[in-house]
Formats: structure tokens, sequence, C-alpha cells
């Protein structure tokens, strides 16, 4: 788990790295967004090991909701986000002189400015569902381990 977060950051910083270079900046940040990708893939696997932990309606929910928010970020947000640095990458490669020459690229930093915040407003609107089912299920969980007489 540290490994991942370890990498995560890793290409995170050298994204930042690269500010002042926009073609290389979006290729980066595509970079973090694949890593990102690959991590959203493992998390499902781990989520599917512990759906066998549902004892009742909250988890069911819960669970129904991580899975749900998973398969769109797997399905749709993160592969849109990944397409659209790598098109922006490309675009300033091959039109640099509108790009970098006539700052083209600002544009393009105030679409992924705006695609960043509607995916931020999303993560709150999903965390504000989750978060009433987390105490619930926990409790059922808890409930489910003292009738097996295993500890929390």
């Amino acid at each position: 788990m540290a490994l991942r977060a370890l990498g995560c950051a890793l290409v995170e910083a050298f994204s930042f790295a690269q500010l002042g270079k926009p073609g290389r900046w979006f290729a980066f940040v595509a970079a973090f967004l694949a890593v990102g990708w690959l991590l959203f893939a493992y998390d499902l696997r781990l989520i599917r090991m512990r759906v066998r932990d549902r004892t009742g309606d909250a988890s069911n929910r819960l669970y129904g909701l991580v899975t749900r928010d998973q398969w769109l970020n797997l399905g749709l947000l993160l592969p849109a986000f990944f397409l659209v640095n790598v098109a922006c990458a490309v675009a300033i490669h091959l039109r640099p002189e509108f790009f970098l020459a006539r700052n083209g690229h600002v544009w393009l930093v105030a679409l992924q400015l705006m695609a960043f915040a509607g995916y931020l407003s999303y993560v709150v609107i999903f965390y504000a569902r989750l978060a009433p089912l987390i105490a619930p299920a926990r409790a059922e969980w808890r409930a489910k381990s003292r009738a097996n007489g295993t500890p929390d």
C-alpha cells in the first residue's frame, strides 16, 4: 500500500516539476492518471474481497456505492482525463507556434482546471453520500464479528 502511494506521489512530483514546460506537464499528468487508473483497478480487486463481509442493508448500500464509483472512474472518468491530457500534450507538440509562442496552452490549462474542479465536486458529493453509511456498516461488521466470536 505504501509503495503504491509513494509511486503515485513520485509521478505527481515529476509532473509539478514540469509546470514551466506545458507539453511535458500534460504528458506527466497523463502518466499520473495512468498510475491512478492502475490503483483504481487494484482497489476494485480489494473491494471485491471485502464484499463478502456484507452483513446488512447499510454495508450492502455502502459496497454498492463504492463499487459503482470504482467502475465509473475505471470506465469513464480516468480514461477521459487521460485521453484529454494525452491530446493536449500531442497538440502542443504538433503546434508549438500556437500553444507555446502564442500562449494557446493557457486555454488547455483552463480546460484542465475546470475538469479537475468538476471531478472534485463529484468526489465531495460522493463522499457526502457515503459518510452516513460508514458507521452503520461498521456496526453491522462488529455485530457479525461478535456473533462469530472473532475480534473486531
